[in-house]
C-alpha cells in the first residue's frame, strides 16, 4: 500500500459534489436565458436596414459626383427604394429618371420605412418621396434636413438624416 503523503496528498481526494455542479449549471442557465433574447439576429435587421439605406443614399451621391450627372433615390414602398441615374432633356434642360437603368433595393426582412402612426416628430413619412443629387452632390429637392425612420416588427426603430448639402448621418 502506498502512502498518500509521498505524492503531496495529506487528506481525502477533493472534487465537486453533485449539488455544486447542479447549482453551477442552474446559474449558467439563468444567465444564458437572460442574454439570448438580446443576441437574436432578427433584432439586428433594423440596424442593417438603416445602414443599407444610408449606404445607398451615399452611393447615389457619389455616382452623381463621379459621373457628373444627377441621381435620384425614390422611396417607392414601405420596404423598397429605387436608385436611378437621370437624363437631361435636350430641349428644356430638365432632368428625368432613366427607368431602364434604375436599381430596386429591398430592405432586410420585416423592416420598413416608418409611416402613419409609426412616424413621430421630427420624422415625416418618406414613402412616395425622393431625393435627387446633382453633379456636385447637393440634394436639390431638400429645403431642410429630412429624417428617414425605419422600424422592424418588434417596434424598434432607427433613423438617419439626409441634409440639403447631400450629407447622410445615421442617428
Amino acid at each position: 500500500m502506498q502512502d498518500c503523503r509521498l505524492f503531496g496528498h495529506t487528506g481525502s481526494i477533493g472534487g465537486y459534489s453533485l449539488v455544486e455542479i447542479v447549482v453551477a449549471i442552474a446559474i449558467f442557465g439563468i444567465i444564458a436565458r437572460t442574454a439570448i433574447p438580446h443576441l437574436d439576429a432578427r433584432r439586428m435587421r433594423v440596424l442593417a436596414a438603416q445602414q443599407a439605406v444610408a449606404a445607398n443614399l451615399r452611393l447615389a451621391r457619389a455616382k452623381a459626383i463621379t459621373k457628373s450627372m444627377h441621381y435620384r433615390v425614390d422611396f417607392t414602398s414601405a420596404n423598397q427604394m429605387t436608385i436611378a441615374p437621370m437624363v437631361q432633356n435636350a430641349l428644356d434642360g430638365t432632368w428625368s429618371p432613366d427607368t431602364a437603368n434604375a436599381e430596386a433595393v429591398l430592405l432586410p426582412g420585416n423592416t420598413q420605412f416608418a409611416s402613419g402612426s409609426q412616424c413621430t416628430a421630427p420624422c415625416t413619412p418618406v414613402i412616395g418621396t425622393n431625393i435627387e443629387f446633382n453633379s456636385r452632390g447637393v440634394a436639390l429637392n431638400l429645403a431642410a434636413k429630412e429624417q428617414i425612420t425605419l422600424i422592424d416588427d418588434f417596434g424598434k426603430s432607427k433613423a438617419l438624416e439626409a441634409w440639403p448639402s447631400g450629407q447622410i448621418n445615421e442617428l
